[in-house]
């Protein structure tokens, strides 16, 4: 996945994004499931979060998307299958009919 992150210049990064993490309601673990999502943190080969040399928190936010911009982006699924945790869905098991 190319890294979305544009310089000042217009300039686009030339990264790809090698890990991502959700950001929402999550259990004790941390662990999140896909409809808590409230942002998603991007890292990128290049420059990892983009910070440059003041890494402070305002900058660090550089890199963080909600989930509707990313989907505007077309990034959405790649960025979620990146997450490393993401919590999986529990298997759905077909309803039993009383007789």
């Amino acid at each position: 996945m190319d890294c979305p992150f544009v310089y000042a210049n217009g300039r686009r990064c030339t990264g790809q994004i090698t890990r991502a993490r959700a950001y929402g309601r999550h259990d004790r673990w941390g662990r999140v499931e896909e409809h808590d999502i409230r942002k998603v943190r991007l890292w990128c080969s290049l420059r990892w979060d983009h910070a440059g040399a003041v890494s402070t928190f305002a900058s660090k936010e550089r890199m963080e998307f909600y989930p509707d911009e990313l989907q505007k982006l077309g990034l959405y699924e790649a960025a979620i299958a990146l997450c490393v945790n993401l919590l999986e869905p529990a298997p759905s098991h077909p309803a039993t009919a009383d007789h």
